[in-house]
C-alpha cells in the first residue's frame, strides 16, 4: 500500500488522462466519479471523462474524490528505455 502525497495531483493519479484539445486539462476516468457526470455518461467519445478540476473543487463529503482527491491512485512506474531516456534528455 502506498501513502497519497499531499496535495495528492491529479496529473499523479492513474484515473487522469490529458484533455485532447487542451495543453493543461485533465480528464478522471474513474468509473464512480464518472457515474455521477452526466456528460461523462452521455457523451458520444467512449472515454471523454470527467473533468478534473471540476471534480477536484467539490467540497462536500459525499463527493466521489473531490478536493481531498478521495480516490486517488499512484500511476505505476514504468521501465524508460534507454531510447526513451536519449528522447526526453535531447541526446
Amino acid at each position: 500500500m502506498t501513502t497519497k502525497p499531499y496535495p495528492a495531483l491529479c496529473a499523479d493519479c492513474n484515473h487522469s488522462e490529458p484533455e485532447e484539445s487542451s495543453a493543461w486539462a485533465l480528464r478522471c476516468q474513474h468509473p464512480k466519479v464518472n457515474g455521477n457526470d452526466p456528460w461523462a455518461l452521455a457523451s458520444a467519445r467512449k472515454a471523454r471523462g470527467t473533468d478534473c478540476r471540476g471534480e477536484r473543487e467539490r467540497r462536500s463529503f459525499f463527493a466521489v474524490c473531490g478536493i481531498k482527491g478521495k480516490v486517488w491512485e499512484p500511476k505505476p512506474l514504468v521501465a524508460m528505455t534507454e531510447a526513451d531516456f536519449d528522447k526526453a534528455h535531447g541526446a
